[in-house]
């Protein structure tokens, strides 16, 4: 077991989880440990994703996926676009959200099946490596995420986008701090992953 622990910590920085495990229980259980890793880098993704499409709804921010123009710029057409618009972001949002339930969901199966099959001190090692890199690109992602935000806000300050409806709620969203973006990742993730890092 001392060994184990050692080979572990030893070349953790240099190969993936799962080849660790190859190296040690053989190729099947080690499919299942990528099969964790995968979800495990899924679940913070789409918990930053979720975040920004909803930032963006309730700001009435349209992504650029879900823009829609016409050569003819009137008023009435940029009301139907509005609309058809958010109806794309809901979308998006609610396909979002079941894949991150899935994934969630999916993360708790493969964690509670490798914990009984690996021995605990090594398996509590793998896990902790795997939910701080979890962490990491969670955080690294919301960065981006909450940067992209701000660049499409101002776009909207400045009536480049497709709609001028909007405006008037983006000025409320730069008034507020970056860790209101914060608590909106960690109200997703406390509520929707069944498995806490």
């Amino acid at each position: 077991m001392i060994y184990t622990e050692v080979l572990l910590t030893t070349i953790l920085d240099h190969r993936s989880l799962s080849s660790i495990i190859d190296s040690l229980h053989g190729k099947a259980i080690a499919s299942k440990v990528h099969h964790f890793e995968r979800a495990h880098s899924q679940v913070p993704k789409l918990k930053t994703d979720l975040a920004f499409l909803k930032r963006c709804r309730d700001s009435v921010v349209i992504p650029v996926f879900a823009q829609i123009s016409h050569r003819l710029h009137t008023p009435s057409n940029h009301g139907v676009f509005l609309k058809a618009s958010l109806a794309l972001l809901r979308s998006e949002i609610n396909t979002v959200r079941r894949d991150l339930s899935r994934f969630s969901q999916d993360l708790l199966s493969v964690h509670l099946v490798l914990s009984n099959l690996i021995s605990p001190s090594l398996w509590a090692k793998i896990d902790a490596c795997s939910a701080l890199k979890s962490l990491r690109l969670e955080e690294i992602r919301g960065q981006k995420q909450a940067a992209k935000f701000q660049i499409l806000a101002q776009k909207y300050v400045r009536g480049e986008s497709v709609d001028e409806v909007s405006c008037s709620c983006i000025s409320a969203f730069q008034k507020s701090a970056l860790c209101s973006w914060a608590s909106s990742i960690h109200s997703i993730g406390s509520s929707s992953s069944p498995l806490t890092c």
